[in-house]
């Protein structure tokens, strides 16, 4: 019998909310996101890729277009990815310490274990105040399950 999995959810990026010095901090996002593995290997172990991210990026001159945050989005659908949840979410934690971002949301609904369930990282960010900024080391963590039992 299938189990399918959809995992979605979005990175809201950190910065200076929509001030031009942002711009380094969203550049750097996009430039991480588009440098993952193009696809998803579960025979190498690679869960996460670029495929599965979308990092909107305006021109410079544009930057009015992200009112508060940048938004980065990502989705995947697959089958029996119980046994991978566990390596999903580290793989998915070791991409937020190379990002600027503030909030986390990651959302899993899943057919068989347990429906509908919410996971949530928030960022300490007080390395923005840093010269020059670093990506975020530590954060808060609430959600459901990192790993499932059979």
């Amino acid at each position: 019998m299938s189990s399918t999995c959809t995992i979605y959810g979005c990175i809201l990026g950190g910065g200076l909310f929509g001030s031009p010095s942002s711009l380094p901090l969203y550049h750097h996002n996009q430039r991480v996101i588009q440098n993952l593995p193009k696809y998803v290997s579960l025979e190498q172990n690679v869960l996460l890729s670029s495929s599965m991210f979308t990092a909107p990026m305006p021109d410079d001159e544009q930057l009015t277009l992200f009112f508060r945050e940048q938004m980065i989005h990502f989705g995947l659908s697959a089958n029996h990815f119980h046994s991978y949840w566990k390596d999903w979410l580290n793989q998915f934690e070791n991409l937020l310490r190379n990002l600027y971002w503030g909030e986390a949301y990651v959302h899993l609904t899943d057919e068989i274990m347990l429906g509908h369930t919410q996971y949530y990282w928030y960022a300490d960010v007080s390395v923005y105040h840093e010269k020059p900024p670093r990506p975020i080391e530590k954060w808060k963590f609430t959600g459901g399950p990192r790993h499932f039992v059979y």
